[in-house]
């Protein structure tokens, strides 16, 4: 493989690697946004007056944004490896 095609390759995966990054950060941050959706449901349920399907709303996003949110942490790791290795590997 010639010199330049090995220096693009390289510049590529650091590029893809600070991608990954702010995926990860991204991720974190829908993480957050979760939790404080079980913080906001935990303190809907205490009043007896709140309607079911409120609850049961907020508890479908809640559980959308956590799974999103370790989808996306997975993803960032994967992209990250990936990127860490393709320069070595590529001949």
């Amino acid at each position: 493989m010639p010199i330049e095609e090995r220096h693009y390759l390289i510049i590529l995966a650091v590029l893809e690697l600070i991608l990954g990054v702010v995926t990860i950060i991204m991720a974190v941050n829908i993480y957050n946004l979760s939790a404080a959706f079980g913080d906001m449901l935990r303190e809907m349920k205490k009043y007896p007056y709140m309607p079911a399907f409120v609850i049961d709303m907020y508890e479908a996003i809640y559980w959308v944004l956590l799974l999103s949110g370790i989808f996306i942490i997975i993803h960032g790791i994967k992209r990250i490896i990936d990127n860490l290795m393709k320069p070595f590997v590529v001949k």
